[in-house]
């Protein structure tokens, strides 16, 4: 959640303080956490009233800057940090697979 608001709010307010390594540290996150752990999580924060607003937030973000598709913004920045020693497209595409599943679980859950 916390990555989320931080690209989100940055993106919004100062554009040239948002880093790739953020958007990664996102990648990496979805890729040595479960699916299905993260949702629980967040599931956790968006029933407590005073988590509510900002995990409501932070879903947009993951669903806006990385779940729609590897060309989002935050997806995107994942595959730049690997330039030169991996596979952006690949990390780019991962990315946003992963927290497109992830956005999906928390919509199935909400059902």
């Amino acid at each position: 959640m916390a990555k989320a608001h931080k690209i989100g709010e940055r993106l919004e307010t100062k554009p040239s303080r948002v880093e790739d390594k953020d958007a990664h540290d996102a990648c990496r996150i979805f890729v040595d956490v479960s699916t299905e752990e993260l949702a629980g999580a967040f599931t956790l924060l968006l029933d407590n009233e005073v988590n509510a607003t900002a995990s409501a937030e932070a879903i947009g973000y993951l669903r806006n800057l990385f779940a729609s598709g590897p060309g989002a913004p935050s997806s995107m920045r994942a595959g730049r940090a690997e330039e030169g020693i991996g596979e952006p497209a690949t990390v780019s595409l991962q990315t946003s697979i992963l927290a497109g599943g992830l956005v999906k679980a928390l919509n199935t859950a909400k059902r």
